[in-house]
């Protein structure tokens, strides 16, 4: 890590501890007010069909052990796995932005140009959202409590203060 950071192929780090890969992967683009795209398709193998993507046994993605499959990739804090970190290196290098995984380094994570958080698997939607609609919901907590401590004028203020682009 500290080699790629001195290289320049550095340019975020976030670790899955808290809330684990999607929350890690929408906190480095609410960070970065950029887009980024997970493909689960590598990492969400079901050993029980013996099949990576499943779409020729199981059309329905969002039911059973499919949905059980993804939601524990996503969210995982400790998964075995998956273990290690969401980075971003810089554009124009062979990944704008990969996870760093032992034994899988499978998954594909891009910034992608459409400012969304999308996540796919099977080709298939399974999230599309917009970024700031996201962040806007994820900060909601934190200006709710702003308010109980803080002047609730002032916390409004700050909470409908467009995010510099």
């Amino acid at each position: 890590m500290q080699k790629l950071n001195r290289d320049g192929l550095l340019l975020a780090y976030h670790d899955r501890s808290d809330g684990g890969l999607f929350v890690a992967a929408c906190e480095m683009a609410f960070a970065s007010r950029r887009g980024v795209s997970l493909d689960l398709d590598g990492i969400c193998f079901d050993a029980q069909a013996c099949d990576i993507d499943g779409s020729e046994k199981r059309p329905d993605l969002m039911a059973g052990r499919d949905f059980e499959n993804m939601v524990k990739v996503l969210f995982n804090e400790n998964s075995v796995a998956i273990r290690s970190a969401v980075m971003a290196a810089p554009e124009g290098d062979a990944d704008p932005a990969c996870l760093l995984s032992v034994p899988y380094p499978a998954l594909s994570v891009h910034l992608n140009d459409w400012d969304e958080i999308r996540v796919t698997r099977n080709a298939k939607r399974v999230l599309r959202e917009k970024r700031v609609d996201l962040q806007r919901a994820w900060s909601e907590t934190s200006y709710q409590m702003q308010t109980l401590r803080d002047n609730p004028d002032c916390a409004k203020q700050e909470f409908d203060r467009p995010s510099p682009v």
